[in-house]
């Protein structure tokens, strides 16, 4: 079996307009700014990246989530059109500040 699972959080630091697929669904696209400190071969390193997400069949509830600014998310990476790493979330699994 291949596993693709990721846990994810930062700043929601763009929102693009909503668009919809063909179906109806609507299709909330934002980049998640992170920054941390993570440990790797015993020294800590600061890591800073960006990463395009999307959200396929948003809520009101998620959208209001994207908008408070931080968020952690899990899901499924993919690639767009552009040949992108694309974060398909599934669920918020938390908010805050």
């Amino acid at each position: 079996m291949h596993t693709n699972k990721t846990i994810f959080s930062g700043k929601v630091i763009k929102l693009y307009p909503l668009r919809q697929t063909p179906e109806g669904l609507q299709i909330a696209s934002f980049v998640l700014e992170h920054s941390s400190t993570q440990s790797e071969a015993k020294i800590d390193r600061a890591v800073n990246c960006r990463m395009l997400c999307l959200i396929v069949g948003v809520s009101e509830t998620q959208l209001a989530d994207l908008a408070a600014g931080f968020v952690s998310v899990e899901g499924f990476l993919s690639q767009n059109s552009k040949q992108q790493i694309v974060l398909n979330v599934t669920q918020i699994i938390d908010k805050g500040t």
